[in-house]
């Protein structure tokens, strides 16, 4: 897998053309030095879909001449979104971004079943990559911002689509750590029944090429030296690639937590859909939101590695 952000853009450059991405209502000064800082990386070709008159005076708040960008006129919300998800939907965007908008009117059209945005047996969850403070690793954490409650089966599908984004980002075998507050099964903590019956799932072979244990607290999924401590061994214990977190709470307060205390880089995308979707935070940074760009596309493209 890539070791850094720096890495996943250089090799993009190399290897790939800007892609086309729709991005719903992006009147905002954040989203827009974002968009056109991964425009200016040669990431994405951005279309931007909003109120035309608010785009131009963004555009050129930048000093970017508003001629050389495509955009579109569609100043209601609700209809943006619609016309991003039916340029998805068409072939048309390589991705959807979010932009200044009610998350729930962003993805209702995209969530239609009608549109194939979705497969109709499919789950959306949000993934966060983040880069170690050493800049030698990326690891992945799910689901943070979507699914709140997971059962079994949603969380099967969380993992799947995981193990997915990591194969395109270049592991081909992740190492997969369900979360829970410790390491032995306990009837009365789901979470713990949750992620012994993933294990054995994946023992049976349901998640293809990936390593699943659990449950495992969140030390003995990314430190050697607690996994030895405790004496859990596997191939997963101490060097997780991914981390499935057991609720929406968790995931959340660990992504916040690795952003706003710890001030790591990150990037989210949404997986689960036939294309990766950009839907980041409002309170992310200009550089997290162009990072989340930079992943969609990948997970979108995968890697010859």
């Amino acid at each position: 897998m890539f070791t850094s952000f720096d890495a996943m853009s250089a090799y993009w450059r190399e290897h790939a053309a800007p892609a086309r991405i729709g991005v719903a209502c992006p009147e905002d000064a954040v989203i827009m030095k974002a968009v056109l800082l991964a425009h200016e990386l040669g990431i994405v070709n951005p279309v931007l879909v909003g109120d035309q008159e608010a785009i131009v005076t963004l555009l050129k708040a930048e000093d970017r001449t508003p001629g050389d960008f495509e955009i579109v006129h569609v100043p209601d919300e609700a209809r943006a979104g619609e016309y991003v998800a039916e340029g998805v939907a068409a072939g048309n965007f390589a991705a959807p971004m979010k932009g200044h908008m009610q998350t729930a009117r962003f993805l209702r059209p995209l969530l239609d079943k009608e549109r194939g945005v979705v497969p109709r047996n499919g789950l959306l969850n949000q993934v966060t990559v983040y880069e170690e403070p050493s800049g030698t690793r990326l690891r992945l954490i799910c689901d943070c911002a979507v699914n709140i409650a997971p059962d079994l089966q949603q969380m099967a599908s969380i993992v799947k689509n995981a193990v997915l984004l990591a194969h395109r980002l270049g592991c081909a075998r992740p190492r997969v750590a369900v979360i829970a507050p410790l390491e032995s099964v306990n009837p009365d903590i789901p979470s713990t029944v949750n992620a012994a019956l993933l294990s054995k799932m994946a023992d049976r072979g349901y998640f293809g090429e990936a390593d699943v244990d659990g449950p495992l607290a969140l030390d003995l999924a990314v430190s050697p030296k607690a996994a030895e401590l405790k004496g859990i061994g596997g191939p997963v214990a101490g060097n997780a690639d991914i981390m499935v977190a057991p609720g929406l709470d968790a995931g959340n307060m660990t992504h916040k937590a690795l952003v706003h205390i710890a001030g790591l880089k990150t990037a989210g995308v949404v997986t689960g859909g036939t294309r990766p979707i950009i839907m980041t935070s409002r309170t992310d940074s200009v550089e997290d939101k162009m990072r989340s760009i930079l992943t969609a596309m990948l997970a979108g493209t995968g890697v010859d590695r």
